[in-house]
């Protein structure tokens, strides 16, 4: 079996700020994109807070709208879970292919949800991580 990598394209969504953008204090930046593997078998999502030995492996140092400890991704084999770790704004997650909404319900803290390729994690004020799977090597 081939070994999985997991890696999240982070953007800015200028769509996420409009329904969203209120949980800033600032107008949205212009739309961005970078991408972060993810090493190890957890990864942070979050702002930095140094002086709270806070250091996430996804920073959202920007969007103040993302709690310091946001949301968890943990992998799991070839498996990609995210959880919410008692946010105060929230962790969203949207299928590939589908925008957010209004409706669009936010996770359970602490309850894992599974994530495929090209599922949407939004978080924040203008916060898009989507998720990519690669097999090693490649």
């Amino acid at each position: 079996m081939a070994e999985v990598t997991w890696s999240v394209d982070v953007a800015v969504a200028a769509g996420w700020y409009a329904l969203k953008g209120a949980l800033a204090d600032q107008p949205c930046p212009p739309e961005s994109s970078t991408r972060i593997a993810i090493d190890g078998q957890t990864a942070l999502v979050g702002r930095t807070s140094p002086g709270r030995d806070i250091l996430p492996q996804v920073p959202l140092d920007d969007d103040t709208g993302v709690s310091r400890r946001h949301a968890q991704l943990v992998v799991d084999g070839d498996q990609l879970t995210v959880v919410d770790l008692s946010s105060t704004n929230g962790t969203y997650v949207v299928t590939l292919d589908e925008e957010p909404t209004d409706a669009t319900p936010s996770l359970v803290a602490g309850v894992p949800r599974a994530l495929h390729e090209g599922d949407s994690v939004y978080v924040g004020a203008w916060s898009r991580l989507t998720v990519r799977r690669s097999p090693a090597g490649h």
